[in-house]
């Protein structure tokens, strides 16, 4: 139990670190709503659909960094990246916002979501 409190503590503090609407990211967590968009403030917008656990995949990726531990990987301005399986193309912005200039190569097959990756790539500037 104090485990569970001391980890929505953590996600809490990085919420408000990372996003300008932590506040309705929050309660959408709580009340376990799905589809919210998530508004960054490095100014990225990231949209989801009603089945996309887009506040998991937040976490994971920019919150817990499960994809770039620094005794992993370290993303440059100068890589190349393959992100297949994309999603909604969150890994992909996320590499942007931590290595600007890297090139990512995301690839999602489910025509759905893909939709939603290229909307998202395209809106935080990124569809190249």
């Amino acid at each position: 139990m104090l485990a569970e409190h001391i980890r929505a503590y953590r996600q809490l503090l990085a919420f408000r670190k990372e996003l300008h609407n932590w506040r309705e990211v929050m309660r959408v967590t709580r009340e376990r709503i799905r589809g919210v968009t998530l508004e960054l403030r490095n100014g990225m917008t990231i949209r989801s659909g009603s089945r996309d656990d887009v506040v998991g995949i937040f976490n994971e990726i920019f919150v817990e960094r499960c994809y770039c531990p620094a005794w992993f990987y370290r993303a440059e301005p100068d890589h190349r990246v393959l992100d297949v399986g994309a999603n909604l193309g969150l890994f992909s912005l996320f590499l942007a916002s931590v290595a600007p200039g890297i090139r990512v190569f995301a690839f999602e097959p489910q025509p759905e979501t893909f939709e939603r990756l290229t909307r998202n790539l395209a809106e935080n500037g990124l569809e190249g």
